[in-house]
C-alpha cells in the first residue's frame, strides 16, 4: 500500500508560480494551510539555488522544499519567462543543441541536495 504524498498536484501547480518570485517558508506554509484546511503544517527546508551558489551564470533558479520526517522532497525550476528575450535565448539554445547550461546546472543543484545535504541532514541527531 502506497501512502499519499504530501503535496498533491493542486498543490504543487499552487506552489510552481512562487517559484517565479522569492520563494519563502511563509509562502509554502500558507498554501499547505489553504489548501489542507489545517492550522500547523510539516516541518520543512526551503532550499534555493541562488542560496547555494548555483545558476548565478546561466540565471538557472530553483527550489527544493524537503520534508525530512516524510522523506519526501519536492524540485521546482523556473522554465521560459514570457519575454521575447528569454524565449529567444531558450530556443536557440535548443535548436543549437549547445546551450545546456541551465540544465546542468539544475543537475547539479539536484545532485548537491541528494548527495551531500540531504544525507547530512539524516544523519544529525534530532
Amino acid at each position: 500500500m502506497s501512502k499519499e504524498a504530501i503535496l498533491n498536484n493542486q498543490t504543487r501547480n499552487r506552489l510552481a508560480p512562487l517559484s517565479y518570485d522569492d520563494m519563502t517558508e511563509d509562502d509554502i506554509k500558507n498554501v499547505l494551510k489553504e489548501e489542507y484546511k489545517v492550522k500547523e503544517v510539516p516541518s520543512f527546508t526551503l532550499y534555493k539555488s541562488s542560496e547555494m551558489e548555483i545558476g548565478k551564470k546561466s540565471g538557472f533558479d530553483g527550489k527544493v522544499i524537503y520534508f525530512k520526517d516524510q522523506n519526501e522532497l519536492y524540485f521546482f525550476a523556473r522554465g521560459t519567462e514570457p519575454k521575447y528575450n528569454d524565449i529567444m535565448y531558450d530556443a536557440a539554445g535548443i535548436a543549437a543543441a549547445g546551450k545546456i547550461d541551465q540544465l546542468n546546472d539544475a543537475e547539479d543543484m539536484y545532485n548537491e541536495i541528494i548527495h551531500q545535504i540531504i544525507p547530512k541532514d539524516l544523519n544529525k541527531k534530532s
